[in-house]
């Protein structure tokens, strides 16, 4: 009798103490989103850092370098396309490198079609791109127990 006793509690305990598998959703205030958002815009400065970038075109009409810059996002989808305003020029720059090592790929891609094209010291983003920030927050288990 005990021992039936004993595989009936232990039995009970084990039901209470189990979590069910499956997924689990939080549910937060939107205010910390919100929060989370600021955090990340004034932090922002702070993840940038010394680097390269690949100075494709310069010129004094702006609306030249935005028709360039918006050519070639379609045509180079991968790559990050800067606008700078230094006066008297306009300035349209490429990519976001550490070092010349990681430029040099692009670098000889984009002498192709410009040959004037050039690395340049610059600060550089090296936050994470939004896509890769969800897939951290939100990583889908693909293992099926």
């Amino acid at each position: 009798m005990k021992n039936l006793l004993l595989l009936f509690f232990l039995g009970i305990s084990l039901a209470a103490f189990s979590q069910p598998m499956g997924r689990v959703e939080v549910v937060a205030d939107p205010r910390l989103e919100k929060m989370e958002q600021s955090f990340i815009k004034n932090n922002k400065r702070d993840q940038e850092n010394d680097g390269f970038r690949i100075q494709v075109s310069q010129a004094t009409e702006r609306a030249g370098i935005l028709k360039m810059q918006a050519d070639l996002t379609k045509k180079y989808p991968q790559m990050k396309w800067y606008v700078e305003f230094q006066q008297p020029y306009f300035r349209l720059r490429a990519g976001d490198f550490r070092n010349r090592f990681e430029a040099l790929g692009s670098v000889a891609l984009l002498k192709k079609e410009f040959p004037q094209a050039y690395l340049v010291a610059d600060r550089v983003d090296l936050l994470l791109d939004p896509e890769k920030v969800d897939e951290l927050r939100n990583p889908e288990n693909d293992d099926d127990d």
